[in-house]
């Protein structure tokens, strides 16, 4: 999937103005986050990992010109064990290797970890440096297991800094999308990176 169509396609899919969400690639582009190389029909295909990028800036920011440092900031963040409630994926359970948000998201749209079928909705509450993935019921238990969360989480000592910091207090900003939008990329980029797709071009 070539850059216009994948602005288009992030747009639609997140309700987001189509100049929005080009600003957003921009600043990423020039924060050398997103795939580069020639234009027009020899562009390279946006990646699953842009679009985790794309969509960690969007709701990590309002600003386009913050990008990149959203994804630097949340992308980082890695799972909490300690936070999970319900039922959760095995990744969050894993005790040898924290998974960082930006990880799981590229596993996510390149369709890699069937676990992230059931996810519900992704969010971000931008003052205390969390994500949140929630998670269907069906997610691991076929007997009847309950709905889930997996919290990613920064730094015991950013935490002290935020919480140390006056001009945090009092605020929470949460942004979030629903999976089944997040879906929707992650359909359309594999459709058309697909080497089928590719041949038929």
């Amino acid at each position: 999937m070539k850059q216009g169509k994948f602005i288009t396609a992030i747009s639609e899919a997140y309700r987001i103005p189509f100049g929005t969400v080009r600003l957003f690639v921009r600043e990423l582009n020039k924060a050398g986050l997103l795939t580069s190389g020639a234009h027009g029909v020899n562009a390279p295909d946006m990646t699953a990992l842009d679009a985790a990028r794309v969509t960690i800036a969007i709701l990590g920011t309002d600003k386009p010109t913050q990008a990149g440092q959203a994804v630097e900031t949340y992308g980082n963040l890695g799972v909490n064990r300690f936070y999970n409630q319900g039922d959760v994926p095995a990744f969050a359970l894993n005790e040898e290797y924290c998974f960082v948000l930006e990880e799981i998201l590229e596993l996510f749209f390149g369709i890699q970890l069937l676990e992230l079928v059931q996810m519900t909705s992704l969010e971000i509450c931008r003052e205390e440096l969390q994500a949140t993935m929630t998670f269907g019921h069906s997610v691991l238990n076929k007997s009847g297991g309950r709905s889930g969360s997996v919290v990613f989480d920064a730094d015991y000592e950013t935490h002290q800094e935020i919480h140390a910091s006056e001009a945090s207090r009092g605020k929470q900003t949460i942004a979030r999308l629903k999976a089944s939008d997040l879906t929707e990329i992650a359909m359309l980029i594999n459709r058309e990176n697909s080497p089928q797709t590719e041949e038929s071009k």
